[in-house]
């Protein structure tokens, strides 16, 4: 996030990111040697206003409340659990949100739109330790090159008043949300810290970092009015997200990159796994406090038991039409249609109709319904919920017989598939461009094209062997440089999957392409038993 705020062509677009969410917010981390940690994440927000209707009503306050924390846990990166999460709406508008997320990986963690700084975690042969800010410097990563001010004193007069035209167009959009933005992150190191370098040392292995946007306003207005500066770097005509990094030093008030050494680690400060498996134990609860999406991100995945619940949501008969009228009704299915809702004993990723069936369908004389040929005895209609904790679907049968009133027995199995953990895998593809193939998952580049703003981002067409549900995240990477790939659609034909990304129109061409994938995945078939349905009263005089 920081080098979108900082970078010369990345301003505006850290700009638009950041009016989503303005954000005042406080981190305390716990590391372990090997990089794990956990952290109790304190934010104030403004949210994006979850301005939608549900059943034809718009959303209450408490509701929007709600979305926002969902989307918080939904759309967080690198965390294995959260726990003790609170939330309130404060007298300002804004959301009070605080709660405590476990990672595996300190490099790998990103809260969107609440995180202006990241961070690496690095170990050295000798057995120590850095803490450093994860952020591109100019000469690293590539980036494009920027085109230097024109030869003559006259010339670079002028060039300089355009580029700082352009500073100050851009600086009235940051002033009006910079200001209220902070981040503020504390560690507490495995090991005292033997030096620091742009974190302030707290003693006992304590260091913190912060940053404000009022201060990085008045830095960036002092690096601006420096003619050598300027005329090194400019304003608006380099790529990437790459930072001087004279500038990136002092906005944190020093000479140098924010960086932590330490000497020989000490031992894990906690129990990972052993806490991870507790905070998840409080999952379902919250999972059902909050709702929604976030539901997927927070309840362990299910391991194949009975379901916990299943339910009959409606039931639909439509009588045989003489043929001779020659009228279809809107495709409806000729005979009893019954909707289900069930909840599985914990988040799923995919269902799959083809492979579930009903298999019994009576009614109380004892007449089968099932229809035949036995394909049509597929589950239609199958969805999942936004959580992926609950499904519904429709049973089809056949037309009941003369004064039926009652099913006795409706049963049948469900096929869904699990995964518990996922996978990074780098797709080997040399460039962005079309027509790229990668050494995995058949990945190819089929099409890069302008997407709906002629401004705005391009859309990339990325093919993959994997079904649609398997797909976690995406990146674009250069060395240690990653930037996130919106996925804006897809595409699907059995497991080959076409996923349209968004790609910003100064990406760099030499960069890879790294995907976070669903692995380990098992199939599970469960059944569903329902009993003693009424069947609805059909016809008249």
């Amino acid at each position: 996030m920081i080098g979108k705020a900082i970078s010369r062509m990345g301003i505006l677009a850290g700009a638009a990111v950041a009016l989503v969410s303005c954000f005042e917010t406080e981190q305390e981390f716990t590391l372990n040697p090997d990089g794990s940690g956990k952290v109790v994440h304190e934010s104030k927000f403004q949210p994006f206003d979850f301005n939608i209707a549900i059943g034809g009503r718009e959303l209450s306050e408490e509701e929007k409340m709600k979305q926002a924390v969902a989307s918080i846990i939904e759309k967080s990166k690198g965390i294995d659990a959260w726990d003790d999460v609170h939330f309130e709406r404060l007298e300002d508008g804004r959301i009070h949100f605080r709660g405590t997320a476990w990672f595996p990986d300190i490099s790998k963690l990103e809260i969107e739109n609440q995180m202006m700084l990241e961070f690496d975690w690095n170990r050295d042969p000798s057995g120590n330790g850095a803490l450093s800010m994860a952020v591109p410097v100019d000469g690293e990563d590539g980036g494009k090159e920027a085109e230097g001010p024109p030869e003559g004193e006259e010339e670079r007069r002028a060039w300089l008043a355009t580029e700082r035209g352009q500073y100050q167009q851009a600086r009235m959009m940051m002033a009006s949300f910079l200001p209220s933005m902070s981040h503020t992150a504390t560690f507490t190191l495995p090991g005292d810290a033997a030096e620091t370098h742009g974190f302030e040392d707290a003693g006992d292995g304590r260091v913190s970092i912060r940053f404000q946007g009022a201060g990085f306003l008045e830095t960036l207005d002092e690096f601006v009015a420096d003619d050598e500066w300027m005329l090194e770097h400019g304003f608006s005509g380099g790529g990437g997200d790459e930072i001087p990094p004279e500038l990136l030093a002092a906005v944190f008030g020093g000479e140098e990159i924010p960086t932590a050494a330490r000497t020989a680690l000490g031992e894990p400060a906690f129990d990972y796994q052993a806490e991870v498996a507790a905070a998840r134990e409080n999952a379902e609860a919250l999972a059902e406090r909050i709702g929604g999406s976030a539901a997927s991100r927070l309840l362990p995945p299910s391991e194949g038991g009975p379901l916990k619940d299943a339910r009959v949501v409606g039931v639909a008969t439509r009588l045989a039409i003489d043929p001779e009228i020659e009228l279809r009704m809107f495709n409806h299915h000729e005979g009893v249609t019954v909707t289900v809702l069930c909840e599985f004993d914990g988040a799923v990723l995919s269902v799959d109709n083809q492979k579930s069936a009903v298999e019994t369908a009576v009614t109380e004389d004892g007449t089968s319904l099932l229809p035949r040929p036995d394909f049509q005895r597929h589950l239609h209609s199958m969805n999942l919920s936004e959580g992926k904790t609950h499904a519904s679907f429709q049973v089809q049968l056949d037309p009941p017989p003369a004064g039926a009133e009652r099913l006795r027995d409706l049963a049948g199995t469900i096929h869904y598939s699990v995964a518990a953990e996922t996978e990074e895998i780098d797709l080997g593809i040399a460039s962005i461009a079309e027509e790229e193939r990668g050494d995995e998952l058949g990945a190819e580049i089929t099409e890069i094209k302008p997407g709906w703003r002629e401004d705005g981002p391009l859309q990339m067409s990325l093919r993959l062997n994997i079904p649609r549900e398997q797909l976690v995240n995406a990146w674009l990477v250069r060395g240690d440089s990653r930037t996130a790939l919106e996925n804006r659609g897809y595409g699907s034909s059995g497991n080959v999957t076409t996923f349209n990304f968004e790609l910003e129109q100064d990406f760099d061409p030499d960069a890879g392409i790294v995907v976070e994938i669903y692995d380990g995945i098992r199939n599970y078939t469960t059944p569903f038993i329902l009993r003693d349905i009424a069947l609805p009263v059909i016809g008249g005089e």
